[in-house]
């Protein structure tokens, strides 16, 4: 059986161990631009992807393909219709990075409210050393003991968030779903992004999550509040959020997904005077474990893959 992984660079293999996944036959490929994709998977039976497009043109120019291995959770990147009329099986990794996602999003957090960006830019340029003072207090620190979070999305990640507030002291308040199904002890949308000091994003990108918050559900945040997004770049208007983050409408934002990825230079988010934000490049799913996790999953997806007896 034939079994690619169409961009094992995604996962950075450098760290992983893929004895396993070598051991069943598979071939690897750095990443699979458009121009080399249709001629790579023309007599390939499987295929291990992360963020090639596999569209009805591709399957096409796999006749042979019967399982399709995503390396992420999202399914965005795959024409699932086409596939189900084919009778392709499409497997992804789901549960991986939950440790990681929390860690990043209180790394966020942490920084936001202990000032740390700033602190360490002011100690590089001399300014601790020549205080006066011990200690050099010129940004204001926040604790989040006592603050309200208001989580948007409430599976695995978010419920892994809650916990860690919990312990942190935290209130918590959860969103009603966006399909508008009914759910116990959940917040309206607008009364949570008044009433929270902290909100984090752990909603799918959805037609109901597309741009979710624009401009004017942006004006509902508090101007104390801090926004966290480690979900999907295009939940948030980055436009909006820029032009929020320029007038201190917030008080800041930790973002580790853009609508862009990699974004251009001249994207909103990318202003050298929005000093209030922290960005990070997509990797509070990427620790060296959950990447593993990955691996070790699809390796468990393949074994369980039984191959028809047609190929």
């Amino acid at each position: 059986m034939k079994m690619l992984f169409l961009d094992v660079d995604s996962v950075h293999p450098e760290d992983l161990d893929l004895s396993k996944l070598t051991a069943l036959g598979c071939e690897y490929f750095a990443n699979s631009p458009t121009d080399l994709l249709y001629r790579r998977i023309a007599d390939a039976q499987t295929i291990i992807t992360n963020k090639v497009i596999l569209d009805e043109a591709a399957f096409n120019a796999a006749p042979l393909l019967k399982h399709v291995c995503i390396a992420a959770t999202g399914l965005n990147n795959i024409d699932l219709n086409a596939a189900k009329q084919r009778g392709i099986q499409v497997d992804n990794v789901t549960h991986y990075c939950t440790e990681s996602v929390v860690q990043h999003v209180f790394s966020l957090i942490l920084a936001l409210n202990t000032r740390l960006q700033e602190y360490s830019q002011d100690i590089k340029a001399g300014i601790w050393s020549a205080s006066n003072q011990f200690c050099q207090l010129d940004h204001s620190i926040t604790e989040i003991s006592g603050k309200t979070l208001g989580i948007i999305g409430f599976g695995a990640l978010g419920q892994g968030v809650a916990k860690v507030a919990k312990a942190f002291g935290m209130n918590i308040l959860i969103a009603e779903k966006l399909d508008g199904t009914q759910a116990p002890d959940r917040t309206p949308l607008k009364t949570l992004l008044q009433s929270a000091d902290i909100v984090t994003l752990h909603c799918p990108l959805t037609p109901e999550s597309q741009c979710l918050l624009d401009a004017e559900k942006l004006s509902w945040l508090k101007p104390s509040a801090l926004l966290i997004n480690t979900a999907r770049g295009a939940i948030i208007d980055h436009q909006a959020l820029a032009t929020t983050l320029r007038k201190k409408h917030i008080r800041g934002a930790g973002i580790d997904v853009l609508d862009q990825e990699p974004p251009p230079l001249e994207h909103p988010l990318l202003a050298q005077d929005l000093t209030n934000l922290i960005l990070t490049p997509h990797t509070a799913w990427a620790s060296q474990t959950a990447r593993q996790n990955v691996i070790d999953q699809i390796v468990t997806q393949l074994r369980l893959f039984k191959v028809p007896n047609n190929i």
